[in-house]
């Protein structure tokens, strides 16, 4: 899908067994909006993510595609700067981004999951879980 692609396209690139897990994503902002804003947690100096539905989407698509094919979606310094400029951040937000791509690099799964497709659905609901984890504990909002 192309950058003006609309957000229907990217859902309809997650997996179905994954779409739950994704709108508790955008459950979880508007939890936080209604609570009062996008605080976040005010003793780390961390603020809630302000990713919408159609960019976790992309996001998760991106990285379902990057582990298909091998390789962890890294981005150049040109890409980094030209998401600045759009008013964007990379997917996830960081730090979670950073740790869950060191993690994935040291138990090599971009490899295996071009090798084996249980391995990439794997790892692709691994890293939508491990994004939710981050936004719950960013904006302190607790499992239901």
């Amino acid at each position: 899908p192309s950058p003006s692609s609309s957000s229907s396209e990217y859902l309809s690139a997650v997996p179905t067994n994954l779409l739950p897990k994704l709108l508790c994503l955008a459950d979880l902002r508007e939890k936080v909006r209604l609570r009062g804003g996008e605080k976040g947690n005010a003793e780390t100096g961390e603020t809630m993510p302000q990713h919408t539905l159609a960019e976790h989407a992309r996001g998760l698509a991106n990285w379902s595609r990057c582990l298909e094919k091998g390789t962890l979606p890294l981005l150049a310094e040109e890409e980094a700067d030209q998401l600045q400029e759009k008013g964007s951040k990379p997917w996830p937000s960081e730090p979670a981004r950073t740790m869950i791509l060191a993690a994935f690099a040291r138990l090599k799964l971009p490899q295996l999951s071009a090798r084996f497709p249980q391995i990439h659905r794997a790892a692709v609901a691994a890293v939508l879980e491990a994004v939710i984890e981050y936004e719950r504990a960013v904006a302190g909002v607790e499992d239901e």
